[in-house]
Order: structure tokens, then sequence, then C-alpha cells
């Protein structure tokens, strides 16, 4: 948890807001002026986060999401197999 709401995350004048949404206007997928970001950060509520940490997947496993959109659980999904 960051402490910032996402709300919050883009009014709040604390140094620590404006450093995090200059991070995220990079890295995240917050857009930019320039309108570009590399999207190697995605936001994600932390109920998201539950369904792939109580699955207890292993490589071997076979995953079907049928709810992919937008996808930040099948990421999760697979980068369980992976490991």
């Amino acid at each position: 948890q960051l402490g910032l709401d996402r709300i919050n995350l883009k009014s709040h004048e604390s140094a620590y807001a404006a450093s995090l949404r200059s991070f995220l206007s990079r890295w995240g997928t917050l857009p930019s002026r320039s309108r570009h970001s590399a999207g190697v950060i995605t936001r994600q509520e932390v109920a998201s986060m539950v369904p792939a940490a109580i699955l207890s997947l292993e490589s071997h496993h076979t995953v079907l999401d049928l709810c992919a959109a937008p996808g930040s659980k099948t990421l999760q999904v697979a980068d369980g197999l992976a490991s």
C-alpha cells in the first residue's frame, strides 16, 4: 500500500506524491504529458491480487482465465506459472 488513493495521488501536493506521480508517469500506466509511458508498472487493487495468490500455482498447471480484461490477474497467474 502506498498510503495514497488514486484521487489523492493526482492532487496531493506533498513531495512524496509528486515524486510518485513522476515515477509512475515515466514507468507506470499514468499518462504523462507526452502520452508515452513504459508500462512497467500497473495499478491493481489488493482484492484483485487474491485469486492468483490463493491458487498455489506450479509450472505444470494449466489456467484458463475467462475474465481477462484488463489482464492484471492474468499477468499475475502467468508470473506464478513461470516461477
